[in-house]
């Protein structure tokens, strides 16, 4: 009996542990930021190297649509067999809207035309889109990807079903 309450506990803990991650990662990244950092991937790099090159404010229409686009994704009852990653949304950034750290650095991107990302220092997930993560039925994260390194997004994923169209949820066509 005492075994069947700890396993209860422990379910519990680690699913509001979980929530907590997504909801920290989600909002505070984005949608509680007065502004990101931006920048771009260094080309031929290996490892991922990323070059910082200003801040730019989210536009609330942004934000916005990742609010409305999580809550479906909280209220989607997924089978708890499978693992999902759902796209919430595209970061689109504006380069007239970014206030770069230098006219050096600004030149560069104006003239290179790089793909700007988030750039999240704090836990190197870094990109122009963001995916939540469900497993068992619970949003397990939250991070950002880049559109250009997506070739097979289950595998990089490690989950079973990739949805790319947040409509998909909204028409109950994901099982």
């Amino acid at each position: 009996m005492q075994n069947a309450i700890r396993l209860i506990i422990r379910k519990v803990i680690n699913e509001a542990i979980e929530s907590i991650h997504y909801t920290q990662r989600v909002f505070n990244r984005l949608v509680e930021a007065d502004v990101v950092t931006v920048g771009y991937e260094v080309p031929g790099v290996e490892n991922g190297e990323y070059k910082e090159v200003g801040n730019y404010a989210l536009p609330n229409e942004l934000k916005n649509r990742i609010l409305q686009n999580t809550k479906i994704v909280e209220n989607y009852i997924f089978p708890k067999s499978k693992s999902y990653a759902i796209k919430i949304a595209d970061i689109i950034i504006d380069y007239s809207k970014v206030k770069f750290f230098s006219e050096e650095e600004k030149k560069f991107v104006y003239k290179e035309r790089p793909s700007l990302l988030i750039i999240d220092s704090l836990t190197n997930s870094n990109g122009n889109q963001i995916f939540a993560i469900v497993r068992k039925n619970i949003i397990v994260t939250a991070f950002f990807g880049k559109n250009y390194s997506m070739k097979f997004p289950e595998k990089k994923m490690k989950v079973d079903v990739y949805v790319k169209n947040i409509d998909s949820l909204e028409k109950k066509e994901i099982y």
